[in-house]
């Protein structure tokens, strides 16, 4: 869930003709839980050129944080013809 929404968020800032790749992902994993639901947030810490970092978090159904990820997606440019 954590590196969806981080790549949904790249995913939808990076031109046509480029992609990227996750080469950096850290979670801190703060609760478990058995049954419910989870609900996560992405928020852009660096928006450059060649890479976004995003913070993530992830809510169960009582809005307690269960975890907190940093990401790193460097941005893959399309090589001329």
């Amino acid at each position: 869930l954590l590196d969806t929404l981080a790549g949904i968020g790249s995913a939808l800032n990076v031109p046509p003709a480029e992609s990227f790749t996750t080469v950096e992902f850290k979670v801190n994993f703060l609760r478990s839980i058995r049954e419910g639901s989870v609900t996560g947030e992405a928020t852009i810490v660096h928006l450059g050129r060649r890479t976004h970092v995003w913070q993530v978090v992830a809510h169960d159904g009582q809005g307690r944080q269960m975890a907190l990820a940093t990401l790193t997606q460097m941005i893959i440019e399309r090589r001329a013809s």
